[in-house]
C-alpha cells in the first residue's frame, strides 16, 4: 500500500504544478496582487491542504509517511 499511496501523491503534487502552470503568464503578471491570491494561489493552497489532510487521515503519520508529505 505504501508504494500505491507514494505514486498517488506524486500524482497529485504534478496536477497542482500543472494547473498553476497552466495559467497565462502574462495574464498572471498583469493581475492585481488581490487577484492573484484569490484566482490562483488560493484555491492551490485549499487544494493542497485537502489532499495531505485526506493522505493523513488515510495513511496515517508514521515517519516515512511524514517524510512523503513533507514534500509538498
Amino acid at each position: 500500500m505504501h508504494e500505491d499511496v507514494k505514486i498517488a501523491a506524486e500524482n497529485i503534487g504534478m496536477c497542482l504544478k500543472a494547473r498553476f502552470y497552466a495559467w497565462d503568464r502574462e495574464k498572471f503578471q498583469k493581475m492585481s496582487y488581490l487577484a492573484r491570491f484569490t484566482d490562483v494561489v488560493e484555491p492551490l493552497i485549499l487544494i493542497q491542504t485537502q489532499v495531505l489532510s485526506f493522505l493523513r487521515q488515510t495513511i496515517g503519520c508514521t515517519w516515512n509517511c511524514k517524510r512523503l508529505l513533507d514534500r509538498f
